[in-house]
């Protein structure tokens, strides 16, 4: 159970996402209304949810992004958001450090996390059926570098660099727009509630499952060749 707080403080950062490119399915990129470095180029909000066997459903969606207006169908809300994102499952090893207890990712396949991100024009999404959040059209894949987080009974906050494998163009408000225009890579940071240990035991023990909810900030940052995790 200790390992299920750890990587419910772990995924609940690690999937934000935001925008930038390396390829566009083989092709090279053109960049086209960067967001200058350091500068925000997206917001986004979502829930992680775990279960005691260690299985965890990444997910959420765009509340801003650089350049592309109009992401909700009405009121800002989950279930109207017209891009959306859900992230393969992902997993922490950890370094206790008394009351502070610093994660490290271990992505599935060793080498990083990949990050789906769904454009819905007549957008459905439920809160409570993850897998609505990734029904809409494919339009980008994000892959994570140097996913790490600290977390307490109070707070956590993670960082990672986010890398853009491929994007494509989508129609949207009467205009066409493509994801790989925003930045090359970006930092990311988020930010949420912390958990006791005795908080999680008992939720997973009532409901079967862990729900975190968070919130964060991605950067415009530079190039990013390499892989990483």
């Amino acid at each position: 159970m200790k390992n299920l707080l750890l990587a419910a403080a772990l995924v609940a950062g690690g999937a934000i996402l935001a925008g930038g490119f390396q390829r566009i399915r083989g092709q090279e990129a053109t960049p086209s209304g960067r967001v200058p470095i350091g500068a925000v180029a997206a917001q986004a909000v979502g829930r992680v949810v775990l279960t005691p066997d260690g299985g965890a459903d990444i997910f959420g969606y765009y509340t801003f992004v650089e350049g592309i207006p109009g992401l909700f169908k009405d009121a800002p809300s989950a279930a109207g958001a017209h891009l959306t994102y859900r992230a393969e499952p992902t997993a922490a090893a950890f370094l206790d450090n008394g009351r502070v207890l610093h994660l490290i990712a271990t992505p599935a396949n060793g080498q990083f996390t990949r990050i789906g991100v769904y454009y819905h024009p007549e957008p459905t999404n439920d809160l409570e059926r993850p897998a609505s959040f990734a029904e809409g059209t494919h339009v980008a894949s994000y892959r994570t570098h140097g996913t790490r987080a600290n977390v307490t009974s109070n707070a956590y906050q993670l960082s990672a660099t986010l890398e853009l494998e491929w994007a494509v163009d989508f129609p949207h408000a009467g205009r066409t727009f493509n994801l790989r225009n925003a930045a090359e890579s970006l930092t990311l940071q988020t930010f949420g509630p912390g958990a006791s240990l005795d908080g999680l035991i008992e939720q997973a023990a009532r409901d079967g499952r862990v729900t975190v909810e968070y919130g964060g900030t991605a950067y415009a940052a530079g190039a990013y060749p390499a892989a990483g995790q």
